[in-house]
């Protein structure tokens, strides 16, 4: 019997009986006492649970549910019940102990969710008292296929926050690989025949993903360990530097260590080696009165970090810091370039020829060399770079910077100069500066340099010494939120 055949009889049996008067509880047709009310016993291959409930208020209809569920509560308890005698003998008969905490899950699990399949026996009203009985059951078999089924489930929860946990940037990367093991033993333990709506086959697929994810983050955070480590020794030798050229030595290294970190372990990896890095760094600042400079660096762990922690010290450190927008944005290119190899690709095309532009080249140095940057190269742009720049990558740990004039000399005449013309260039202009792992700033426009009465490639000169300031702008605007 069901529970909406159970509905249908009481329904049935109000309509009989809604015409009498209920003064002595004749809600159901008086029949004696079952054995069940006192002395439970449950058929072969079920379980059993019997529940009642005084008939208050003339309320029959409302405590009909309120017998099934008190039931359905002493069905769950006499599982309960059941199985940890089962655990007793479980335990005695296990060393290992794996049993042991499958049984322990089963218990907690039955008791907490809803039984499925359970049927209604059989129900009394004892007249005298005004009591509904009513007495539940549930196929042994059923219940275990539940029991089954629901700690395959409570497993796959647990495997599925594992995988979780391997890219969770609040955790450590010890926690995120020890997170990794866990998944890869609870996926041995999975029935997934008992998940109907899991297949075996999406977990393996995602387990690996994630092991080949940290795999490959292992060398890199291995790499970037080791780095951070030197890095501290610099900052203390900076500490302990007696005189200000060993302090400033100490202090570039300490810098250019901490370049390679963010180049190896960038901070969107979430290894949180790139933020131990900044705060390292923001500390020498901080103590070479260089406060715009710190602040950038705290600025950029509270913008791209994900890690509370980090974010939340970065944010208190931040809280007493003061810097013009003018001095973030420098600070934040020179703590971009300082002690940084550098790489200049520069080029101008007129005349349909592109060629090597020596001046722009010139100006970026310079410019480089004001904000500690070292220019390792400075070579003519290629159609390749200009056409790519939006996925250009650069290579081996420096930064790349581009910068394009195409276009036209224009020319006018000029009776009062000694040549008789003025020049100027009109046309597109492209500059960017990309890092080994994403693109820094790209910036086109359309440039267009005043008329000058000394010739052509002046006017390419002209323009070269105002791009670096452009330049410097730019970027610090693109590294400054």
């Amino acid at each position: 019997m069901q529970w909406n055949h159970l509905n249908r009889i009481l329904a049935a049996s109000l309509l009989v009986f809604s015409a009498q008067v209920a003064a002595d509880c004749d809600y159901l047709d008086a029949t004696p006492q079952p054995d069940w009310v006192t002395q439970p016993k449950a058929p072969e291959g079920f379980y059993t649970g019997i529940g009642s409930v005084r008939i208050e208020d003339d309320d029959f209809a409302g405590s009909v549910p309120i017998a099934k569920q008190q039931a359905i509560s002493d069905l769950a308890a006499s599982i309960k019940v059941r199985v940890q005698n089962q655990l007793t003998i479980t335990e005695a008969m296990n060393s290992s102990g794996e049993s042991t905490r499958d049984m322990e899950s089963l218990s907690t699990l039955t008791v907490d969710n809803t039984l499925e399949f359970v049927e209604v026996d059989e129900i009394w009203l004892d007249r005298e008292e005004c009591i509904l009985w009513a007495r539940v059951k549930v196929t042994e078999e059923s219940v275990t296929k539940q029991k089954e089924a629901t700690y395959a489930q409570q497993l796959y929860t647990e495997f599925d926050t594992a995988l979780d946990n391997t890219d969770n940037p609040n955790l450590s990367f010890s926690d995120r690989q020890d997170s990794l093991n866990t998944a890869t033993d609870l996926l041995k333990q999975i029935a997934f025949d008992a998940l109907p709506k899991v297949q075996a086959s999406t977990a393996q697929s995602q387990l690996q993903a994630a092991q080949d994810r940290m795999n490959q983050l292992a060398q890199t955070f291995s790499e970037g360990k080791a780095l951070l480590e030197n890095l501290r020794q610099a900052k203390l030798n900076y500490n302990n530097a007696k005189s200000s050229d060993a302090r400033a030595e100490a202090a570039m290294n300490a810098k250019q260590i901490g370049m390679r970190i963010q180049q190896i372990a960038p901070i969107n990896q979430q290894l949180g080696l790139a933020e131990q890095a900044l705060f390292e760094l923001a500390d020498i600042d901080l103590a070479s009165n260089n406060n715009c400079a710190a602040l950038t660096r705290l600025q950029t762990i509270t913008n791209s970090s994900q890690n509370d922690a980090y974010r939340s010290q970065a944010e208190e450190q931040l809280s007493s810091l003061e810097c013009s927008a003018e001095g973030r944005r420098q600070a934040a290119v020179r703590n971009t370039i300082e002690a940084q190899n550098i790489r200049l690709w520069c080029g101008s095309q007129t005349g349909g020829q592109l060629q090597y532009w020596a001046k722009a080249c010139d100006k970026m140095r310079e410019w480089v060399n004001e904000f500690g940057g070292v220019v390792v190269s400075s070579k003519k742009v290629t159609p390749e770079q200009l056409d790519s720049l939006d996925s250009f990558e650069g290579k081996d740990g420096a930064l790349d910077f581009i910068v394009y004039a195409g276009g036209e000399v224009q020319s006018r005449d000029n009776p009062s100069n000694p040549n008789g013309k003025d020049y100027r260039f009109s046309g597109d202009v492209t500059q960017s500066a990309h890092n080994p792992n994403t693109t820094l700033m790209i910036d086109r426009f359309n440039g267009m340099t005043g008329w000058n009465p000394v010739g052509e490639a002046f006017a390419l000169d002209l323009l070269a010494i105002n791009l670096v300031k452009r330049f410097e702008v730019k970027l610090g605007g693109a590294l400054t939120p």
